[in-house]
């Protein structure tokens, strides 16, 4: 991470914006499809339309804010530095991984085991 920050930096943000143009992409392309109906039509185009917005903001305050970044990249370059110089740092970042790595998994195996306890049926009030 010392070595590629600026790199990783610029990549994440590539990734952001080509997600984001993809999923307007995807909107419209699912709008014009057979077997859609109008609702669904409608839904995808305010989809699209929320999505190419957010698109257009996030491009706008990367303009405008471009020397910030670059100011929030040095920084996490000059982080970066420090932990691969301070090597004890980088342990209990590992710990903390593992543990929390283990707590979701137990999570996930616990909530699948009380789901299992009953079969799961829909209250026609509800729908």
């Amino acid at each position: 991470m010392s070595r590629f920050a600026d790199c990783l930096a610029k990549f994440a943000i590539l990734i952001i914006e080509v997600c984001l143009a993809g999923s307007v992409g995807l909107c419209f392309y699912a709008r014009g499809l057979d077997g859609v109906t109008n609702n669904e039509k409608h839904g995808y185009l305010i989809g699209g339309c929320i999505l190419a917005a957010v698109f257009v903001v996030l491009n706008m305050l990367l303009c405008c804010f471009w020397k910030q970044v670059k100011v929030a990249i040095a920084v996490l370059d000059a982080t970066a530095d420090f932990f691969a110089a301070t090597k004890r740092i980088i342990l209990p970042s590992i710990v903390y991984f593992v543990a929390i790595i283990l707590i979701v998994l137990v999570w996930f195996v616990a909530v699948g085991c009380i789901a299992s306890l009953n079969t799961i049926t829909v209250n026609p009030s509800i729908v």
